[in-house]
């Protein structure tokens, strides 16, 4: 008999569902209406139940993206979020398409000078896009974005990767429903080697080295304690994790992302052909 059914069995009317407590029928319940009724009852205890399994199935999140930089290095003279690629999109547009189209994204917060956005780009017609003006650094700029989110999950993600799969998208995702903090990474292609004084000291083995990827993802409340830690001592980290070691005793999962999960820093960028890998 399925969960919720009624019995077909000879039993007290008041007994005839699964789950119920054999209870005494109250005088003030009409006769002929208690099977009906516990039923219905017994049904919703169902689909509450089903709700519930659902919703623990899913990741609720906000996602954070820092674009706020100048493109120096890019040599525009503006920001290279919105250099325009090959299909007239720019780079920004092209970097919130995965989150736009993920119905677990309740929020997008995009960090970057609102007016470049709305002239550019214009507004959101989905209704989940909120602009934040950005600060003198990078981390200033996470640290503005982090005031709107709403979500008890953030991904923070760069502007300029606008190469992110869907798959590693999905995978820190579901990485966050058990970990506190998850991290995209890479093996290290290259040998990496520390230098002082223009001389190599010493060679990292590599098997053991991982180059950090974007999206970054944390419980919220986490990274805004460990932030406010950090903006205290005037600590400045590369990235985002960076405070979260530094600041909390918190261990932070490794996800495999990929390698066309690139950051444009350069013009040569956007002509890799790794990035045709998503």
């Amino acid at each position: 008999m399925l969960t919720g059914e009624c019995s077909a069995v000879s039993k007290p009317i008041w007994q005839q569902c699964r789950y119920v407590s054999p209870v005494r029928r109250p005088e003030s319940v009409p006769r002929g209406t208690e099977n009906n009724n516990l039923c219905i009852e017994n049904k919703l205890l169902v689909v509450g139940r089903l709700f519930l399994i659902y919703n623990l199935s899913m990741l609720n999140y906000t996602a954070l993206i820092v674009a706020a930089g100048a493109g120096s290095r890019m040599g525009l003279g503006y920001n290279k979020a919105y250099y325009r690629m090959e299909d007239g999109r720019t780079i920004l547009e092209h970097t919130m398409d995965v989150f736009r189209k993920d119905p677990d994204c309740r929020q997008l917060v995009v960090v970057t000078d609102s007016g470049d956005f709305r002239r550019i780009i214009g507004t959101d017609s989905e209704g989940k896009l909120v602009l934040v003006q950005g600060g003198d650094s990078r981390e200033d700029s996470v640290w503005h974005g982090m005031q709107a989110v709403i979500s008890d999950t953030v991904l923070i993600h760069d502007g300029a990767r606008p190469y992110l799969p869907e798959e590693c998208l999905e995978a820190i995702k579901e990485a966050m429903k058990e970990e506190q903090a998850a991290c995209l990474m890479v093996p290290c292609k290259d040998t990496i080697k520390v230098v002082t004084d223009g001389y190599i000291r010493e060679t990292l083995p590599r098997t053991e080295l991982r180059a950090a990827q974007t999206p970054q993802a944390f419980r919220t409340e986490l990274l805004l304690s460990c932030m406010r830690r950090a903006r205290a001592d005037g600590f400045e980290a590369t990235d985002d994790c960076s405070i979260v070691e530094r600041y909390a005793d918190v261990p932070i999962r490794v996800v495999d992302g990929s390698y066309a999960n690139l950051k444009i820093t350069t013009i040569e960028d956007l002509h890799l052909p790794e990035r045709s890998g998503n």
